[in-house]
Order: structure tokens, then sequence, then C-alpha cells
């Protein structure tokens, strides 16, 4: 179990790392100060991060337990990507083209040793031309 603090609410229990992870995503995305590139990204990683089944090991409660909150999206007969359109008011494939943004922010980071908000705070350039470079080698990636 993840201890949260809020400032609204003392303190907020959440379950397990992906649902404070949505969280913290959530209460980013409410802010207005935040970039067009950063949005996109936050959006992609929820989208990522709620689409993927849990891992772990299988017969434990724990994992149950995880699969259980994790998986909790697919009582609502709606897809996980038009749910998070719908919440954020964009179209279900902007949405899914976020993910693939958000993958790339992370590839360049990771080849370059920064993190993905240093690299989102510096990028001028479009969703398409970061998805190019992020399937370039490492060393092409620096020229």
């Amino acid at each position: 179990m993840v201890v949260v603090y809020d400032l609204v609410a003392a303190t907020r229990e959440i379950a397990n790392r992906n649902e404070a992870i949505n969280w913290i995503i959530d209460n980013q995305l409410g802010r207005r100060n935040i970039t067009v590139h950063v949005r996109t990204y936050l959006i992609g990683r929820r989208y990522s991060n709620e689409k993927k089944p849990a891992g772990g090991d299988r017969k434990s409660e724990e994992f149950k337990e995880e699969s259980n909150v994790q998986n909790a999206h697919l009582i609502d007969e709606r897809k996980t990507a038009e749910r998070i359109a719908e919440q954020n008011r964009i179209n279900e494939s902007t949405v899914r083209r976020s993910e693939s943004f958000s993958d790339s922010i992370d590839t360049l980071a990771k080849s370059s040793g920064e993190t993905s908000m240093d690299i989102l705070n510096k990028t001028k350039f479009t969703q398409e031309d970061v998805n190019k470079v992020a399937t370039l080698t490492p060393e092409a990636q620096m020229l």
C-alpha cells in the first residue's frame, strides 16, 4: 500500500504503484501551466500504464489484488483509450498517438542519460519528428 499526501485530503491510501502513478498523472494533467508536449507525454504514460497487464507472481494474493485494481477499468465496458480520451476531452486516436510519443521520449531519455522531463522541456520538435529520432541508433540520436 502506498500513502500519498494530498493537499485537499490529508492522506490518501492507494493500493499499488500503478494506481499511485495514475493519481500523480491525473494531478499533473489538472495543471493549467503544463506544455502541450508534457500533456501529451502524461496522457501517453497514463494509457500505457492502464492497458498493461499486471506482472509478478501470478499465485500470490498481492498479485491478485494488484491485478484486480489494475484491471478494474475492464468493468467499464469502454476501451481504455476511449475512457482516457473522454476524461481529457480528446480523440481516442490522440490517446494512442500520445503513447507512441511518450515511448519515444523515454527511449531518447534512456539513450541520452537525461530525464524525460528534461527532454520534454527543451523539445521544439513535432511528435512525428520525436518518433522518427527515437527509431535511430543512440549514436545517431546525439547528432
